[in-house]
């Protein structure tokens, strides 16, 4: 039991510290500025699209529509290939 509580706080901490690829794009500072009011940024790369098409539209009520459409292009462009 001891042994899966480690494996499972070092699996926290090198998720928490899991680097997000960021290259300063308008797309990256929309996701930053748009998505770190209610959480911390999570690597894209993490998610299949789907996944985060779904976020998108459960949490994503207050983004414009042009917002959601550069959003989802990002998403789409980094998401975890299958």
């Amino acid at each position: 039991m001891k042994i899966k509580a480690l494996l499972f706080i070092i699996f926290i901490v090198a998720l928490g510290c899991a680097t997000i690829k960021q290259n300063n794009t308008a797309q990256d500072e929309l996701y930053s500025l748009k998505c770190t009011s209610c959480h911390r940024l999570y690597p894209v790369g993490l998610y299949a699209y789907k996944e985060l098409l779904n976020y998108t539209h459960k949490y994503g009520r207050g983004l414009t529509a042009d917002e959601r459409s550069r959003l989802l292009g990002y998403f789409k462009a980094n998401a975890k290939q299958k």
